[in-house]
């Protein structure tokens, strides 16, 4: 028989301490989906790291974040949509990738071509 355990808010049928140990970098982790997927983390027990390109934006969610959970959480400043500053900002963590890339509304927005072979090979 699976049991819920409710954490910081959040109901989950995994273990509290599933993630203890662990750090996930959560790209996009200021708002909407990827600040979500970090409080889940957080509540199982994982360190964690958000970037965005508004510090702002943040330090504001890392802060609730903490509040809520007790949780350890980094805040980065970085635009996944420059590859160099994505390297320069590479955390040795599993990372999830909520941040969108669009630029100018446009999904058409000139890229790195060597940026997702150097960092998902």
């Amino acid at each position: 028989m699976t049991r819920c355990i409710e954490t910081a808010r959040i109901q989950t049928t995994f273990e509290t301490s599933l993630l203890r140990g662990k750090r996930i970098l959560v790209t996009g982790g200021g708002s909407g989906l990827g600040a979500a997927m970090g409080r889940r983390f957080l509540a199982l027990g994982a360190g964690l790291v958000i970037c965005g390109r508004k510090l702002d934006r943040l330090e504001a969610t890392a802060r609730e974040m903490r509040e809520e959970t007790g949780g350890k959480v980094t805040t980065i400043a970085c635009d996944i949509r420059d590859g160099a500053a994505v390297d320069i900002c590479a955390v040795p963590a599993p990372w999830i990738c909520s941040a969108g890339s669009r630029r100018n509304g446009s999904s058409d927005a000139p890229r790195d071509p060597g940026h997702s072979r150097r960092r998902y090979r």
